[in-house]
């Protein structure tokens, strides 16, 4: 029985033995543990520090990437804050890492290897046709501005010199051979876009009727006139979109050099051969000119009708300038109107007339009065026949033939033209010839019916110049005169607006813009 006892005995000492030692294994282990996780208890409890990398100018984008994923993606790896700094620096800008110390130089190191690593910026320039550069620029640059940052690359259009007729403009790209692959392959979309353009306006000018002479000055100020146009459309303005300020416009009217109206050649040229085509189709219906037929009560000088076009019997905006009243039948009356898209005018009966519809008002007037700068009649008052005729031929008028444009200064128009924005002096150019550009006033200088009112750098010394300072104005032409030997008299005197006139300055300083970098 002792011996019993004495082998129990025995088995719980040796089973206490071995529950202590796997006790104290378990607590060395745990012991082990706790050391282990001590350090990283401890990083993720340090505090955060900032660190600042320099970055030069020309580096930012690579860093930032497109749409900012580059950064973001260190950002995401490096578990880090990071921004830029305005910095008024022109080399650099200053990059703010906040993190905790192993963090923060993480990101540094990434930021720094992607520098390192960045690809070679080159530089490369582009001719494009010049009358493509306004689809280029778009308004205000929203265009270029877009290709910009669509292809990461940098991205500007030279300025022209004055008098450049160099039918082609220069871009230059800066960038990554990528970048600039896919900036040239955008500028080439709105190339081919604009030639696109410019071919349905060829097409639709090549359907374009001729036009008759002007009669009549420009828009009155009558009440029905000040009326309309607070509800109607405004008058198209010659801007330019190109740095060297040319634009295209055809020459739809002419009564002499002092006084002839342009049209510019943009999208709103196709625009308005499709207004046209709308009115024909709309008025040439009996009903449709019943409901929109003018009242004799309500016909009076400054109404803005639909008229039809007594050459090619379409329908176009037009405005009554003059009533000849019939005293025995009024409805047989002689109305003169203006044709507000074009310049030129035609004498009517009432019954060729219509209301014209307030949807047909949604496209600015595009007839725009100008005068040709700085010449004048030689040795006479007025412009010569001959000199009209060969100022219509060198402008190609109503051919509706492309010629280039300029805007020098602006004119007060004269007292007839009550209701006339102040007129733009302008230059025009042809250069459809292959052999050399032809200057219009120039030309008509070499001819010998002008000559100069002030002399310009660019002009041969024997080119005449007149020692009066007075400018040709087309001031009180008579309408009545049947046997007029010109078709309007020069000025007294006019004055030249040099500053832009009231109602111009938002257009010319968002053109100013357009040629910035990019």
């Amino acid at each position: 029985m002792s011996w019993q006892k004495t082998k129990l005995l025995l088995l719980l000492s040796a089973t206490a033995g071995i529950t202590v030692s796997l006790a104290y294994a378990v607590y060395i282990l745990t012991q082990q543990k706790d050391e282990e996780d001590e350090p990283k208890l401890r990083v993720k409890t340090s505090r955060n520090v900032t660190i600042e990398v320099r970055v030069p100018k020309e580096s930012i984008g690579i860093v930032i990437g497109r749409g900012g994923s580059t950064i973001k993606s260190i950002q995401q790896k490096s578990e880090t804050r990071i921004n830029f700094k305005d910095d008024e620096n022109q080399e650099y800008r200053t990059c703010i890492i906040r993190g905790t110390p192993e963090t923060a130089q993480l990101a540094e190191s990434m930021i720094l290897e992607v520098i390192k690593n960045q690809p070679l910026v080159e530089t490369e320039e582009i001719w494009v046709p010049k009358s493509a550069i306004g689809i280029i620029i778009g308004k205000g640059g929203e265009n270029i501005k877009a290709m910009s940052s669509m292809s990461l690359a940098k991205i500007s259009v030279a300025s022209s010199a004055n008098y450049d007729t160099n039918p082609e403009s220069k871009i230059k790209i800066q960038g990554t051979f990528e970048q600039i692959e896919l900036a040239k392959t955008l500028i080439a979309e709105k190339v081919a876009a604009e030639a696109e353009q410019r071919q349905k306006i060829s097409q639709n000018a090549a359907h374009r009727s001729p036009r008759n002479k002007p009669k009549h000055l420009e828009l009155t100020n009558s009440p029905a006139n000040t009326e309309q146009q607070n509800t109607g459309p405004l008058r198209e303005k010659l801007i330019s979109t190109n740095s060297d300020g040319f634009m295209q416009v055809y020459v739809s009217a002419v009564c002499n050099p002092s006084l002839f109206w342009v049209q510019m050649i943009t999208r709103k040229s196709v625009d308005l051969d499709r207004l046209v085509d709308e009115m024909t189709e709309f008025y040439n219906v009996e009903e449709n000119r019943a409901s929109q037929a003018v009242d004799l009560k309500t016909l009076e000088v400054g109404l803005q009708v639909a008229s039809r076009f007594s050459m090619d019997k379409k329908w176009y905006r037009a405005e009554i300038v003059e009533i000849v009243q019939d005293e025995y039948n009024p409805e047989d009356s002689k109305i003169e109107v203006f044709y507000v898209d074009y310049g030129n005018s035609d004498n009517h009966s009432i019954k060729d007339l219509c209301l014209l519809k307030p949807e047909f008002l949604r496209l600015t007037f595009q007839a725009i009065a100008c005068c040709l700068d700085n010449v004048q009649p030689k040795d006479a008052d007025t412009w010569s026949e001959e000199a009209t005729d060969c100022f219509e031929a060198l402008t190609y008028a109503c051919q509706w033939k492309p010629l280039m444009a300029r805007v020098n200064c602006y004119t007060e128009p004269s007292e007839k033209m009550t209701n006339a924005m102040p007129m733009p002096c302008i230059d025009l150019v042809d250069t459809s010839s292959k052999d050399e550009d032809i200057r219009v006033g120039l030309e008509l200088i070499k001819q010998g019916f002008a000559v100069r009112v002030r002399p310009e750098p660019s002009d041969n010394p024997e080119i005449p110049v007149n020692s009066s300072s007075s400018l040709p104005n087309s001031n009180d032409i008579s309408r009545n005169s049947t046997n007029r030997q010109s078709r309007g008299p020069a000025p007294q005197e006019r004055p030249v607006i040099k500053a832009c006139p009231a109602g111009y300055e938002d257009e010319l300083a968002e053109d100013e813009d357009d040629f910035d970098f990019y």
